[in-house]
This record gives structure tokens, sequence and C-alpha cells, in this order.
């Protein structure tokens, strides 16, 4: 995405615009959260925001579609006010709008099933959760007290570590993606702005902060603690904008007064290469953005305004803007460019091709312990048809959403010699199901892992149990659960019993609690409603008591009918019948589903 400041007259926003000229996004704002959209735009009026005039226009591309903001009084007005919109990529057609209170609006990001926004006021600013489908706002969360104070520090909300981070002046705080709850707050000493950005994969944390005379740093922190890893000072006059994480660094751009420049630091140190340095006026940009970076430097021509590599800095190709002198990039697709071009009061949003050189370049990104660094490709998930044939993968980070492909998992229920099973509540962070109680462990076969093995492996990660014996009890077990965000799970899951009396040394970062449990007594309590678990558990326990009473003594199921991309080692194809027949939608028990809509998929023809 592309974000930049209001060129409104002198006001507040402009004394804070005019120290640090570009910096901001579509303008830093509170909302009122219970302010309904209003009347509908003159843009919207005529169906389409493409070829209107807007005024101060800003443009955010996120997995949910793209969304248009621009300021609906006048450009000369002290305070604006600001609508926001989702647009059909193509005609620019609104889809849903929502006006807010006059106030300052952030860059919009789509995480958890949600559209998640900063805005300020005098007063303080707040962190909206909206609907992405209607823009209704669902929630509204204080980050700081100060107005103003997160004003130029360009992006202030990322996923990391399985949360949702949000910076406002002297504050970093972790916000739950599916509750929208606090989960932490963490002071940033002496900072006045700050900004946060987040690798793809929300391994890598990198957070900007600057104290009201400029000077100020760039941090790595830990993705889930927000603990201090390693720091760079910088001198500017605002916390340096974090164009985005990828390939161990993070690009940063800084404006020092009258001029500034943009530059690579690697994620591991913070240490800055000077090869990448690049100078140009106050407002230049780098933007990560569709696997390169983007650098824009306004007055710059060509030669300062065009695709990298992100990895040295290395030049594509020239950014194909009409008139570089007085477009201006607002943000990056896959397929287009959008932009503005300058008309009576106000600016048109227009679209070109993204140059073939500049299309994206890797999904590789770099996982930084505290001394080390090794490269490791973004962590898949298997995609299957109805056939339960692989058909691909996608990236387990982006996966889950309102329309989540069907793919490959499992869940496992851990029993020791005595017959008690293991039960864990997941951890607050977990994107689906946070804080829910559930059986023993969870998890997503690698593309080509057995997933027997991605059993082990999981049981050794989140609980530390390096050994144990698996038995496959429900290999055809398939569902989908649906949360009250919007979120869908859609799994072909089969389902093991693991056995050891090992002693269990969760993970705080993937289980909140453990508990072991009388199998019985546990079934009961489900039954009863007294002991609220996830869907997925819930309709998994009838098929399991229907195996017997006592789970040491649960016999094996037959391998062959595990689905066919869940047996990587054995070739089959998309002909053989897993799968096959009526997907007849069954509701299920409920137990304390309030939150959820659960349903199961029956049983269909073993493989032949």
């Amino acid at each position: 995405m592309f974000v930049r400041l209001l060129r409104t007259p002198a006001t507040l926003a402009l004394i804070v615009s005019s120290l640090i000229a570009g910096c901001g996004g579509a303008a830093h704002g509170r909302t009122d959260a219970g302010t309904s959209a209003g009347a509908a735009p003159a843009a919207a009026a005529s169906g389409g925001v493409f070829g209107r005039v807007l005024v101060n226009p800003a443009v955010t591309v996120t997995v949910d579609g793209l969304f248009v903001a621009w300021q609906v009084n006048a450009a000369t007005t002290a305070v604006p006010q600001f609508e926001l919109a989702r647009v059909d990529q193509a005609t620019g057609a609104v889809e849903a709008s929502r006006r807010f209170a006059p106030g300052y609006l952030g860059s919009p990001l789509a995480a958890g099933g949600w559209l998640w926004v900063t805005t300020s006021l005098g007063t303080g600013e707040s962190l909206l959760r909206l609907n992405p489908a209607d823009l209704a706002v669902t929630g509204d969360l204080p980050v700081v007290g100060a107005s103003y104070r997160g004003l130029g520090a360009g992006g202030h909300l990322a996923v990391a570590g399985g949360a949702l981070w949000v910076t406002g002046g002297d504050r970093l705080l972790r916000v739950s993606l599916s509750s929208g709850r606090l989960l932490a707050a963490i002071t940033l000493p002496g900072a006045f702005t700050s900004g946060v950005a987040a690798s793809p994969d929300g391994t890598v944390l990198v957070v900007s902060e600057a104290a009201v005379t400029g000077l100020g740093s760039v941090q790595r922190r830990n993705p889930v603690t927000g603990a201090l890893l390693a720091a760079r000072p910088i001198v500017g006059v605002a916390a340096p904008a974090l164009g985005g994480v990828i390939d161990s660094g993070v690009w940063v751009s800084e404006p020092t007064g009258m001029l500034g420049y943009v530059e690579r630091f690697t994620v591991a140190r913070m240490t800055p290469d000077p090869a990448t340095d690049v100078g140009g006026i106050n407002g230049i940009r780098a933007t990560v953005a569709d696997g390169v970076v983007w650098i824009t430097n306004g007055v710059g021509g060509p030669g300062r305004n065009y695709c990298a590599s992100p990895a040295t800095g290395r030049r594509l190709a020239a950014i194909p803007l009409p008139n570089l002198g007085q477009d201006y990039l607002l943000a990056v697709s896959p397929r287009s460019l959008y932009y503005e071009t300058p008309a009576s009061n106000g600016f048109y949003v227009k679209t070109v091709n993204v140059p073939g050189a500049c299309v994206g370049l890797s999904r590789v990104v770099c996982i930084c312990p505290l001394s080390t660094i090794r490269w490791e490709h973004v962590e898949d998930v298997v995609l299957v048809d109805e056939t339960g044939c692989a058909r691909g993968t996608a990236a387990k980070a982006v996966v889950h959403h309102d329309r989540t492909p069907l793919h490959l998992a499992f869940s496992a229920y851990l029993f020791n010699r005595a017959g008690q099973f293991l039960l864990t509540r997941r951890a607050e962070s977990k994107l689906t199901w946070p804080g829910v109680w559930t059986n023993t462990c969870c998890g997503h076969p690698l593309p080509g892992e057995p997933v027997a093995d991605s059993v082990r492996r999981r049981l050794r990660q989140e609980l530390g149990i390096g050994a144990a014996e698996l038995v496959l009890v429900l290999p055809r077990f398939r569902y989908q659960a649906r949360m009250a965000n919007g979120v869908l799970e859609n799994e072909v899951c089969p389902v093991y019993a693991a056995y050891s009396d090992a002693t269990p040394a969760p993970d705080p970062e993937e289980v909140a609690e453990i508990r072991w449990v009388d199998w019985d007594q546990f079934c009961q309590a489900v039954r009863a409603g007294r002991q609220p678990i996830s869907p997925w558990c819930a309709m998994q326990l009838p098929e399991l008591a229907a195996l017997g009473p006592e789970p040491l003594t649960w016999a094996p199921a037959d391998a062959a009918d595990l689905p066919p991309a869940a047996v990587p080692s054995v070739l089959f194809t998309a002909s053989s019948g897993w799968f096959r027949g009526a997907r007849t939608i069954v509701p299920t028990i409920s137990t304390d589903l309030s939150t959820h809509v659960g349903y199961r998929i029956p049983r269909f023809p073993r493989l032949l």
C-alpha cells in the first residue's frame, strides 16, 4: 500500500506534516464509531470513484479488496472529514462506504476476517474494527490519549505472532485478531511518533519511533511478546516510515528536514546497507508491495521513481506514470498501479499496468532468532479438491478468511497410560478460535509431509512431547465451521490418537492452558454443556465415542482411507473417488458454540 499526508493549509495537520512532508497516510484520525456512513459521496453517487474528482484520495489494496478514502469537506478545512469505500478494482464502483466523524484516518489493514483502521482527533486515537462487507464498525479500542501523536510514522498496523500490533505515540499494543481485545501494552519511552511493520508470514516485527526532537530508532521486536531484540538509532524529524519487511530486510524512509532518504536495514541486527541508500526530497518513499520495493520521489523523474529488488535495491524498471512531476503513486496490486493526477479542486484516481520487470519476485522471508539468521520458506498448507487430492499450496498466514479454501489438516488426542486425556486451551494469539478449549493438538501438514509426521512435529513444538505412539482413528473426518467474525475453517482433517506418559511442556505461544481429564467425564461434560469446546472437537466426539469407551483399546483405522493428499509417497489420481457422494450439510450438535456456526460433511465410500 502507499500512503501520504493531506495537502491542507496551516492547520495542526500541516504543522506536523511540514516536518514530515509526505510521511503520513490517508490522514490519521479518530472517528466516531457510532457515526453512520451518512450520505453517499459525490463520487459514489455516479457509481464509481475512477474518473471523478476527489479531495486528498488514498488507496489501499488488501486481501479483502480495494479500499479508497477521500476527504468529503473542503481541502482548506481545519479538520478534515473522510469517507472510506470498498470499490470494484476494475470499474471503481462503490460496493460499500462509511463516512466518519471529522478527524484523521489511517490506512486500513485486512486481517482475521476484519478490516482494521486507526483514527484520531484532538481527544485521542482509536483502533476501529470494521466488517469488510459493509464497513460497519464492530469494535473501538482507545490507542493513546494525546492528540495526533501517531501522525507521520507511516503504517500503524501490522500482523505478527498471530496478533495485530498497533502503534500510537509512545505505545505499542498487541490486539486479538478475533475479539479485538487488548492483549498487551508496551511503552516506547520518549516516543512522540511511531510506526510498525511485519514480514508477510508474521515472524518478524519491526517498530520505528522518535521523540519530538526527531531522535529515534528502528527496532526489531519479538513478534509474540514485543520484547526488544535489536535497535539502530536514527536522527530525522519523525519516526522513520517503515515501507515493509521482505528478504531479511526492512525498507526505511526518513525525512531529515529539507531532504530525505530511503535505505534497507537487515532485520537481524537492524544494520543499514549503504549500497541501498537513495537520497531525494523530504517525501521520498520506499514501499514493499507485490514482492518488490517501489521508490517514489515526486519530482525525481524516472531515475528516482522505479521498482527495485527488495534485497539489493537494484533498479528494475521505471514507474510508468504519465507525468512524474505531478502524478503520485498511491497503491500497487499484482496487476495495476493506482495513482492520482491533479484536477480542478482535487485529484483523479487512475490506473496503469504494472511493468513486467516489476512483477513480484519471491515469497522467501527471513526468520531471525536472537543471534543467527536462517533462510526459510513461508509455511504453506496443502490445498485439496473434492476427491481429496492435492491441488496446490497457500501460505498458512493468509489462507484463513471468509472463503477459506478446502485444505489438509489433522487433529490429535493425547492419552496417558491411565487413560486420561490431555485437554488444551488455545493461545489467545491464535487467528482462529483463540482461547477456546479443544483437543490436544491440531495442525497442518507441510507440502510433501505425511500426516503422521506432522502430528509428531506439532506435539513436539506445541507441547514438548518428543515421542508418542500414534493410531489413526478417523481417516475421513472433514468439517467446516465459521467464527462470529466470518472467518471460515474448511478442512479435511484426519484424527489420530496419541499415547505417551511424557510430561507436557506447553509453548505459551500455542497453548494457554493444559488439563489432564478423565475421558468419560470429559465426554459427559461436553454433552451436558458444562465444557465448551472448539467446533471441530464437538463434531469429532460422537465419532470417537463410537469407537468404544476405552481410548487405550481403540482399533486403528485403515490408512487406505486417508485422503490421497495425506499419503504423498503413494500416487493417486483425481478419479479415485475419495469424498465421492452427495454433499449434504448436516447441522452439528452444539455445546457452548453460540459464537460459532459449524456443520459436518458426512462420510463417503472408502477409497477404491
